[in-house]
């Protein structure tokens, strides 16, 4: 097998495996509604510039309830 022909099965496979439905779960729910990912293809691998988005978009929600948490403004995030 050659190179080109791998090169082609593997980008063949990633796109499947991405179009897979992912298992519902409260955790991805939670992230969704957060607004730390959209939610789309869960099983897709992430890139390190998307993980790096993902994860500034979970500590600025979670220091936003820090602050409201401390205001009084709520109890929990």
């Amino acid at each position: 097998m050659e190179q080109k022909q791998f090169d082609e099965m593997m980008e063949n496979w990633l796109k499947r495996r991405e179009q897979e439905a992912g298992s519902k779960n409260a955790d991805l729910e939670w992230a969704v509604s957060a607004g730390i990912t959209d939610g789309s293809s869960p099983r897709a691998y992430v890139t390190r510039e998307e993980s790096v988005l993902m994860l500034t978009a979970a500590l600025r929600y979670w220091t936003s309830c820090v602050f409201r948490i401390l205001k009084g403004e709520m109890e929990l995030c």
